[in-house]
């Protein structure tokens, strides 16, 4: 049935590996804190536990994600996980994570060990290893491959990247490991260009033929508007045999008048026919406070394989429900859903997801343990004023004291994005940044506000 087709694509989107839990995990501790410093209550998540639909009422406790220690601004240093041994009430060590921040709290390395079940230790090798700068900059991306046969880890694959004056990427090298001379050899290099507004306007990716010849293999092409938003994404792949390009896709985005992604539109070229066809379309609608609130896609190659995108918020904008529909031909079936919990402190404590294919089954669920940390000084904003919030292009930061100072701003995932200093009065131009959430730190307080 199209419905079960549908329903085991969306649980690989949903299922990520656990080194990818892990790194999401660490993400929403360093957010979760940012976000409650600024209210004057700093919570941090303790313990996550995971479980497995079991039927349709009775779940599963079969993985558990617990914070050991943390750093003084009450970031998570190390993690274990465990999970419960398939078949049986046992459980067993699943992995160990070491993570270091610099002084602005954006993550600067994070290490994840596998437990080895046959030695009965933490491997000394790394599964899963990175590193950042200070303003949030991804400079190496290590990944090594778990053999269960042999238990060990194979060498995997190792991304470093490089940035421009302006900050931006440059260059992104993948390296393979060769086990035959035990040395990382090169297998591809992307190079990203941009305009003069630093809009990234080709990435192009070469592969590793020998030294000092390499061939090109695909690129990516990007066209703005006089608003600096992206309206048209090309792709070309190479053909090495007659050393030409060839026509892979070209995808066009329209937007709303407050630059909100409105539509996006797909075509694939036809090598045989050498001709265009229509491949995928996906409209977006947002409520008004410019969250998502309902996202339709669809499949121009099977008019009839639909699917559309519910969501649902509380009065702080946190995301309640998300309900996934399968079009049948014609109506809307209802397959998928996710409901989002939260504490009377803004806290997430569980979300939970149940399947269906004519009965309504348990899929996932997690919930999560918080706790009030007092490691961290009480931050007021005494002396500083910023405004208006939420605000569409400038953001003012107003000093009434006498002393010079700076102000960073920084994303959701705290990456720094700006920083600007000044004796008295600040007014920053965020026109160009996306609507969302953001942060400015000045000196060691923490505003938020939001970006519409």
């Amino acid at each position: 049935m199209k419905i079960i087709t549908t329903i085991f694509a969306v649980l690989i989107s949903v299922s990520l590996s656990y080194s990818q839990k892990e790194i999401s995990k660490i993400e929403k501790f360093s957010q979760k804190v940012l976000q409650n410093v600024s209210k004057g209550n700093v919570w941090v998540m303790d313990v996550m536990k995971s479980y497995t639909g079991q039927g349709s009422t009775e779940w599963d406790f079969d993985y558990t994600e617990i914070v050991k220690n943390r750093n003084s601004r009450g970031l998570a240093t190390l993690i274990e996980t465990s999970e419960k041994v398939e078949g049986t009430a046992s459980w067993r060590n699943k992995y160990h994570a070491e993570i270091a921040y610099h002084n602005n709290d954006t993550v600067a390395e994070y290490k994840l060990n596998e437990w080895n079940i046959s030695e009965n230790k933490w491997v000394s090798g790394y599964s899963y290893y990175e590193t950042k700068d200070e303003t949030g900059k991804l400079l190496i991306h290590y990944i090594k491959d778990w053999q269960d046969e042999n238990q060990i880890f194979n060498q995997g694959n190792k991304e470093i990247y490089t940035y421009n004056l302006n900050g931006l990427k440059e260059i992104k090298e993948d390296k393979d490991w060769n086990y035959t001379e035990s040395i990382w050899e090169d297998y591809s290099k992307t190079y990203y260009y941009y305009d003069e507004n630093n809009n990234d306007t080709l990435d192009l990716e070469k592969r590793f033929i020998s030294t000092d010849n390499w061939r090109d293999n695909w690129k990516t092409k990007f066209t703005y508007n006089e608003n600096n938003e992206k309206v048209i994404e090309e792709q070309w792949g190479y053909d090495s045999y007659w050393e030409e390009w060839f026509d892979y896709s070209r995808t066009t985005i329209s937007y709303y008048a407050n630059g909100l992604v409105k539509e996006e539109y797909t075509e694939r070229f036809d090598l045989d026919n050498s001709e265009w066809y229509d491949l995928s379309k996906t409209k977006y609608l947002y409520n008004v406070n410019n969250l998502l609130d309902y996202k339709e896609e669809f499949d121009l190659q099977n008019s009839d394989n639909n699917l559309k995108y519910d969501y649902t918020y509380n009065d702080d904008n946190q995301e309640i429900t998300f309900f996934l529909y399968d079009w049948n031909g014609t109506d809307w079936t209802l397959f998928y859903k996710v409901y989002d919990n939260y504490d009377a402190n803004g806290n997430q404590t569980d979300y939970y997801s149940q399947v269906s294919d004519g009965t309504w089954q348990n899929y996932l669920k997690e919930e999560y343990t918080w706790a009030e940390f007092s490691g961290i000084n009480d931050l007021s904003l005494s002396g500083i004023k910023i405004y208006p919030n939420p605000v569409s292009n400038i953001l003012t930061v107003q000093n009434t004291g006498t002393s010079a100072f700076t102000v960073e701003l920084y994303d959701i995932s705290g990456k720094l994005i700006n920083k600007t200093s000044s004796n008295l009065k600040l007014e920053i131009d965020i026109s160009s940044y996306d609507a969302g959430i953001y942060f400015a730190k000045v000196g060691n307080e923490i505003f938020e506000f939001s970006k519409n």
